[in-house]
């Protein structure tokens, strides 16, 4: 029966992830001659080339393709194996990696350091980043998204909170420029955009059971909830807002609600994570994160969110 050492795996799918041998060499911390010797060992038990080799790329071949798939997989099943012993023994350890937005990190940060404590044989490495991740290119384990999640097959999500959208105005520009009587009316006003900057934004609004969609326009567009609620209590524009960066001006007057009739719905806040069977140590923090982390942000979910 054929054996293959495990570490084979790891040190080839090392050397895809980090692009060449020396970059794996570095992240294993390990000589490069060493990885070299692993990826022709395992070439030379399975008969068949991995990679084409050049002197400025390295590519992965047909069969190499096929067999990081089920390396891969093996890995997965290798830690799965392990974290079942792990649970019997009552022990959660493992190495999760999070994706998170850079905003949220002193909140997530009070999280996470309370399930150290508690695990101390578990080890987190934190993503911290504005851009989109793909879970399954980037080896998360867990990620945090504020908005409208993107639906995916290969994901599940667990929706932690959520936050009420109005239209708000200042009083100051709506005695400059008329106060919209109905969503359509939007499309004449200056509008403050959450998000990147774009000719065409639209507002998608519920009137009653309805959606109602209008383009919008605006001098300023701002990816940061809090700055916009700013913009739009300066009179640069009607916002399309989460309430809770809005309170802060409605209280003092500066902000006030437009077309009552009207709102956005609830912008969520989310959890999601590859679909497969989770690892004892991260299906740990995920119910953690679940239970601890709504009770810790009652404002970052609308803070953090840009319409996308």
């Amino acid at each position: 029966m054929r054996t293959t050492d495990l570490n084979h795996f790891r040190y080839l799918i090392e050397v895809v992830d980090s692009g060449s041998f020396s970059a794996a060499a570095r992240v294993l911390g390990v000589p490069p001659s060493l990885v070299s010797r692993r990826i022709a060992r395992l070439e030379a038990e399975l008969g068949v080339r991995l990679f084409q080799r050049t002197t400025r790329s390295l590519q992965l071949t047909d069969a190499g393709q096929a067999f990081l798939e089920h390396a891969r997989a093996g890995l997965d099943s290798f830690a799965l194996a392990h974290d079942v012993i792990d649970g019997l023994r009552g022990v959660v350890a493992g190495r999760i990696r999070v994706s998170a937005p850079l905003g949220l990190a002193d909140v997530l940060w009070s999280v996470v350091a309370r399930f150290l404590v508690l695990n101390p044989a578990v080890q987190i490495e934190l993503a911290l980043s504005d851009q989109y991740v793909d879970l399954i290119e980037g080896r998360v384990d867990l990620a945090l998204r504020a908005g409208p999640e993107r639906h995916s097959d290969r994901l599940i999500g667990r929706r932690l909170s959520a936050a009420p959208r109005w239209v708000v105005a200042s009083p100051a520009y709506l005695e400059a420029h008329g106060t919209p009587a109905v969503v359509e009316d939007l499309k004449h006003h200056d509008a403050v955009i959450l998000g990147p900057r774009s000719d065409r934004v639209s507002w998608e609004l519920l009137v009653g059971r309805q959606t109602r969609s209008v383009i919008v326009h605006g001098r300023v567009a701002v990816n940061e909830a809090r700055i916009a609620a700013d913009c739009v209590a300066d009179g640069f524009g009607i916002g399309f807002l989460p309430l809770a960066v809005c309170d802060r001006h409605m209280a003092t007057g500066r902000l006030q609600r437009i077309l009552p009739m009207a709102s956005g719905g609830d912008l969520g806040f989310w959890l999601v994570y590859p679909n497969r069977q989770l690892p004892a140590a991260t299906r740990a923090l995920a119910d953690f994160l679940a239970t601890d982390l709504p009770a810790s942000m009652p404002n970052e979910v609308s803070m953090l969110a840009a319409a996308r």
